[in-house]
């Protein structure tokens, strides 16, 4: 948990990344079922793949170097309620609300 001074706080803000990234891949999922034509959705899968593996080690160093810069019970907090924010925010979208649903 690294110097969070209040283990409840700083517990609570390292599962709301985790659970608001769950909630976040399932509406991007469902989008993509959605949106992308099935002859297409394993390319785009690739390609989020490709980006996903290739970005990892430069963010990571950003990561470290931003680490270093701020105390890291900021950065617990600072990422859960962005995440949080970022998971919700296509839950109230209404083009996102809007879309056609998936034939039975």
């Amino acid at each position: 948990m690294g110097l969070a001074t209040n283990i409840w706080f700083g517990t609570l803000f390292f599962m709301m990344p985790t659970a608001s990234s769950v909630i976040l891949n399932i509406t991007f999922s469902s989008l993509l079922i959605l949106e992308i034509e099935d002859q297409y959705r394993g390319r785009l899968f690739s390609l989020i793949s490709l980006f996903s593996v290739f970005l990892m080690p430069p963010l990571a160093i950003i990561g470290g170097i931003i680490a270093d810069l701020f105390a890291v019970q900021h950065l617990f907090y600072f990422t859960g309620i962005y995440m949080t924010v970022i998971a919700l925010y296509p839950l109230i979208d209404k083009d996102i609300k809007n879309l056609a649903k998936l034939p039975s």
